[in-house]
């Protein structure tokens, strides 16, 4: 009698996590439901897409200075979804003057943040973008303004780069452009 209440308890414990699986879906496939309602969907970068884009990297030029510090967070909790991620900790310098430092940070203070590739070859990602400032939610943009990323390997003898590009629309042609770090920068791996 013993085993028989024994093995009846593996049998539902089995079930009960079965129905709690969640279901892994490719990073790439992001925003695709299935139609198991049982589930808990996990996009997951099963293809490493994202660790092209790991590490720290560097723009310079006479003036200003940018680091970026790239890292991927895995399973994270999103409500209704699980998703690995990517988010940036950055400093940012012009004429000698910090102007945001967030690398050291130990909060989640990001200035960028997101998951979505939106190329066949993985080279690309759309992040959420933001930096401290007073710009208003611009409706045209319902989640604020995004963060382009294009991963341009190296052939021989070169550093792979990164193509940072902030993807906003002015309302109108006299407004100013609200943020401090430029867009269209090219960083090299570190």
């Amino acid at each position: 009698m013993k085993k028989i209440i024994t093995i009846i308890a593996i049998l539902i414990s089995c079930n009960i996590s079965n129905a709690q699986e969640d279901a892994i879906v490719p990073i790439s496939q992001l925003g695709v439901f299935g139609e198991e309602l049982d589930k808990t969907y996990y996009y997951k970068d099963v293809d490493n897409v994202f660790d092209k884009f790991i590490g720290t990297w560097k723009f310079t030029n006479a003036t200003k200075e940018l680091i970026a510090v790239v890292y991927k967070t895995v399973h994270q909790d999103r409500s209704s979804f699980y998703t690995d991620g990517v988010y940036i900790k950055l400093k940012y310098t012009d004429n000698g003057i910090t102007i945001y430092d967030n690398l050291n940070s130990t909060d989640d203070n990001h200035y960028v943040e997101g998951c979505t590739t939106y190329d066949l070859s993985g080279n690309k990602l759309n992040l959420l973008y933001q930096e401290p400032t007073n710009l208003p939610v611009d409706d045209r943009y319902p989640g604020g303004p995004r963060l382009k990323l294009e991963y341009l390997p190296c052939s021989l003898g070169c550093l792979p780069e990164l193509k940072w590009e902030i993807d906003y629309v002015l309302p109108n042609n006299t407004a100013v452009w609200p943020y401090k770090i430029p867009t269209n920068l090219v960083l090299t791996k570190q």
